[in-house]
């Protein structure tokens, strides 16, 4: 593997943003490295933007911000995130996408501790980020796929929302990835 200077980038913007927390950088940072991983098909990316809006969300969350365990887990999250950076630079994507992995298994424990809903913060987060790839060209499959998304549920997100109404029709995929390249120069 070859390092990645967008990963390292994405990732270490990542551990800023967390740690301050600014909540409105980790929502851009969800929506950038989502933007790039549909245009790379880079599921290390999907994942950081996965990671990043659990985060968001997260963040937000004054029952969970407040709760005395919180201190603990988002130290545990910033340590991965940190470590997967060292894994990235080290060109070691086995040990990168464990540290990304734990760092989202720790925000599903907590969510699932203290969430209120029955749909956690991941699986939101993961059929919201597939319906935006899947706006940005990517067919259903290919959208679940990039983010681990379940297709059933994505296809009843995409049939409830509006977003499948607000890209042009008449728009191929090409005209689509030239798009997503002028946004993210």
């Amino acid at each position: 593997m070859i390092l990645e200077p967008k990963t390292v980038f994405f990732l270490e913007e990542l551990e800023k943003a967390f740690q301050v927390p600014d909540i409105m950088k980790l929502k851009g940072i969800a929506n950038s490295a989502l933007q790039q991983a549909a245009l790379e098909n880079n599921k290390f990316l999907a994942r950081i933007a996965i990671a990043a809006y659990c985060l968001y969300k997260l963040s937000t969350k004054e029952h969970i911000v407040q709760n005395k365990n919180w201190l603990s887990v988002k130290k545990s999250i910033l340590e991965n995130i940190e470590k997967a950076v060292q894994a990235e630079k080290a060109n070691n994507s086995e040990e990168l996408g464990k540290r990304l992995d734990s760092a989202i298994n720790s925000v599903n424990q907590i969510d699932k501790e203290l969430g209120f809903f029955l749909l956690g913060v991941l699986d939101k987060a993961k059929i919201k980020l597939a319906s935006s790839a899947y706006v940005l060209g990517l067919s259903l499959g290919q959208a679940a796929e990039l983010t681990g998304a379940d297709k059933k549920q994505l296809l009843q997100y995409i049939a409830n929302t509006v977003i499948n109404e607000e890209e042009e029709q008449g728009i191929g995929i090409s005209e689509r990835l030239e798009k997503i390249k002028k946004l993210l120069k």
